[in-house]
């Protein structure tokens, strides 16, 4: 009895640490650092590297006031004021070279190893915010998250940057239009975490032909090698509201927009619902319900936390746990 009170207190204490601290990301807005770019041009962000070699991602902050080409809100690439800030990095998502078509593939990325290693099962929101540079030739859409168990350290043959070979489980959305030099541009979207993951790297997996950019002419300065260049700030990763779900004979989800629990119970006929908060205080019930099949039930708004759903039918009990971020 001891210990497995002792396995569910360090199960509720460790998922408790998750639901704190909020953002998984660290120095999300990239504002730590330890070398500021006025000295060095490779210096970067505390917490965050760059993943493949030879590229070579920049990091733009207001200290920098002996090298504008890495000072904010003016720099190499253009003029924009950080979204919270002193600072932002920026990654070419895309390039066209008129000399050497293996520049055409030139690719950066950002990488960072998470608080937390992620639930499987759980949804996470995943959020950033882009702004194109004044000096791209191009612009695009496509840019994604690939989210990694094991540090991603890669070097790309011809010692040219190059695409990562993974693929992304996050990706822009095409009508999500990130062609804006002016301000910032949200992306933001879902993953179904497998369970374990550490790392995420921020950037476009694609090569130049599967990658769709529009020309701008916005900057004639590169002759040579042509680009879609983009700042990043302000990166979170945080719980969805969403069911950790290791049912196999009943399924549940909970929808945040209509406050609903939808149900999946093809085996069994679902007497009772019931959801108790993480003190173990009965929040809400609903009885006699004799269903089976595909239904929902709404439930009481819910503020944020962990909750626990028990489902009842003749025979069994069916456990769930809701995170409620919202």
């Amino acid at each position: 009895m001891l210990k497995r009170l002792f396995v569910f207190l360090s199960f509720i204490l460790s998922v408790n640490y998750c639901i704190a601290q909020g953002n998984l990301v660290p120095n999300p807005s990239f504002e730590e650092y330890d070398i500021c770019p006025d000295i060095s041009p490779l210096s970067f962000p505390l917490y965050w590297f760059n993943p493949l070699n030879p590229s070579t991602p920049d990091y733009f902050n207001s200290c920098a006031i002996h090298n504008s080409s890495y000072g904010m809100p003016k720099n190499y690439f253009g003029h924009e004021f950080a979204l919270g800030g002193m600072a932002y990095p920026g990654i070419i998502t895309y390039a066209m070279s008129t000399v050497n078509p293996a520049l055409s593939n030139w690719r950066e990325y950002l990488e960072v190893q998470l608080l937390d290693s992620l639930i499987k099962g759980v949804n996470y929101c995943i959020q950033f915010y882009v702004s194109a540079g004044d000096s791209s030739y191009y612009v695009s859409n496509d840019i994604g998250v690939y989210f990694s168990k094991n540090e991603i350290k890669d070097t790309c043959t011809n010692n040219l940057p190059c695409p990562l070979s993974y693929q992304p489980q996050f990706e822009n959305p095409v009508h999500n239009n990130l062609n804006s030099r002016i301000g910032w541009t949200k992306v933001s979207g879902t993953f179904l975490a497998k369970g374990g993951e550490q790392f995420i790297v921020i950037g476009n997996f694609k090569n130049s032909d599967a990658t769709v950019a529009t020309l701008t002419e916005w900057s004639k300065n590169y002759s040579t090698l042509r680009v879609a260049y983009y700042y990043v700030d302000f990166v979170s990763l945080i719980l969805c509201d969403s069911i950790y779900n290791t049912q196999e004979a009943v399924n549940a989800y909970f929808c945040s927009e209509t406050g609903k629990i939808k149900i999946e119970a093809n085996e069994e006929t679902i007497l009772h619902l019931s959801v108790y908060s993480i003190s173990s205080q009965l929040v809400f019930q609903k009885n006699n319900l004799n269903q089976n099949g595909n239904f929902s039930v709404e439930i009481i708004p819910l503020s944020t936390g962990i909750y626990f759903i028990i489902l009842e039918s003749e025979k069994n009990k069916y456990n769930f746990k809701l995170f409620k971020n919202n």
